[in-house]
């Protein structure tokens, strides 16, 4: 439910929070496997929240992801959900509602 809210700009969130969070989001879609490691800057629409996309290039982005996933050796994919919460659970807007108002 968060991860909606996260890459639209919703919350706000430091570059080093959105590696972080883009490392235990590769961690449960694909556990330990590093096969798509060579993906992940065609995954970052998916990954980092749309404001942070350009603070760094792209292949810079794989790099920081890769050496966070690095980071989290051994982590369950369900213990990456638990931490990945227990990041944004941090942020004063968590569990926030947010509409979009168009006039």
């Amino acid at each position: 439910q968060e991860l909606p809210k996260l890459l639209r700009g919703y919350h706000k969130c430091s570059a080093e929070d959105a590696t972080q969070l883009a490392a235990l989001q590769y961690r449960v879609r694909f556990g330990e496997d590093k096969k798509e490691f060579g993906s992940i800057p065609n995954m970052l629409r998916e990954m980092i929240p749309h404001d942070l996309i350009g603070a760094h290039a792209k292949d810079e982005w794989k790099k920081l992801i890769v050496a966070a996933f690095n980071k989290h050796h051994g982590k369950s994919k369900q213990d990456a959900k638990i931490a990945f919460l227990k990041i944004i659970a941090r942020w004063p807007t968590f569990g926030s509602a947010f509409f979009e108002v168009k006039q």
